[in-house]
């Protein structure tokens, strides 16, 4: 690999390690009358932000998308869907007890409490990106490019996809790269089919968006 394709990749993996940075910190500057409205705010931000990441990215580095979804495939993205939602409970349920705090049930993160219609469209948009991200883009560079073991490529995606929602906190942070490590797996052992992950993981969005509405 010579010197400018490797800045090149070098050069995507910085930009693409945090995407919704900015839109977190444009939400601090949001007039006070247009408040009530953040969410949407942030992920109207966030999707853009992606998307035109993915776009230059793609620009620089080659992707080669493949959508040859098996039925065995799609019936084991459905069913990861909730088993990616326990994991997460579990992760934050652990971190509780390790700190001390008695838990006294489980709940929607409250960004995600009767969400719109517009937010839960844009949320499951932000989750395709994120799979064309972290699992498509971050495999070709690591892995191909820059030829990282497979594993090697699990770990660095699943922490990236973990602190993309550092945001939220240290215990969003290790659920993400606990359901970020399983996404990674189902994408690899796919043959590297993205719709794998991508189904599995807005199924799982969409399931916790449900329940917050209905919360």
């Amino acid at each position: 690999m010579n010197t400018p394709i490797l800045y090149h990749n070098l050069l995507v993996l910085l930009a693409t390690v945090y995407p919704v940075s900015l839109p977190q910190i444009a939400t601090n500057f949001i007039p006070r009358s247009a408040a009530k409205h953040s969410n949407i705010i942030y992920l109207a931000g966030s999707v853009f932000v992606c998307a035109f990441l993915l776009a230059v990215s793609s620009s620089l580095v080659s992707l080669k998308v493949s959508l040859a979804l098996e039925a065995t495939w799609l019936i084991i993205a459905v069913a990861s869907a909730p088993l990616l939602i326990a994991l997460e409970l579990l992760v934050g349920a652990g971190i509780m007890k390790l700190s001390g705090v008695r838990i006294g049930g489980w709940a929607v993160n409250s960004n995600w409490v009767k969400v719109s219609g517009v937010g839960f469209l844009l949320t499951l948009a932000l989750a395709i990106l994120e799979e064309l991200l972290f699992r498509q883009l971050w495999s070709g560079i690591l892995i191909v490019n820059l030829g990282l073991p497979v594993w090697g490529y699990i770990v660095i995606s699943s922490v990236a996809y973990g602190f993309n929602h550092l945001y939220y906190g240290l215990s969003t942070f290790l659920q993400k790269v606990s359901t970020g490590t399983i996404l990674a797996l189902l994408f690899w052992y796919s043959g590297g089919v993205i719709l794998v992950p991508i189904i599995a993981h807005t199924l799982q969005n969409a399931i916790i968006l449900i329940w917050g509405r209905r919360a």
